[in-house]
């Protein structure tokens, strides 16, 4: 069975980082290939073993001239990656088929 790839993005460290390494530990690793795409705030170490891929692109929290060069990053992040899309609903994590843009 071909594992469903689910995107995270996120800007903001501290509870959403928390956040993250909570959902990717108790996420079917036999089910789930999970991607996190984040800022500069977070660190590598504290995502092995729960990520298949960790990719840093530099995003600032201030609306400026960065977010134009972080979005494009990302896209090509996500052009690079076949992704199941859905808003983020209520369900069971194992039905969970998201990309997260936590900011």
């Amino acid at each position: 069975m071909k594992k469903v790839r689910i995107l995270h993005v996120a800007q903001a460290a501290g509870g959403v980082d928390r956040y993250i390494r909570m959902l990717l530990k108790y996420l079917d690793k036999e089910k789930f290939e999970n991607i996190l795409v984040c800022s500069q705030d977070f660190h590598e170490e504290d995502y092995r073993g729960l990520v298949d891929s960790f990719e840093q692109v530099e995003m600032t929290r201030a609306i400026g001239g960065n977010d134009l060069k972080a979005i494009k990053e990302v896209r090509a992040l996500i052009k690079n990656i076949t992704l199941i899309l859905s808003m983020l609903i209520p369900a069971k994590l194992e039905r969970l088929l998201v990309l997260q843009i936590l900011v």
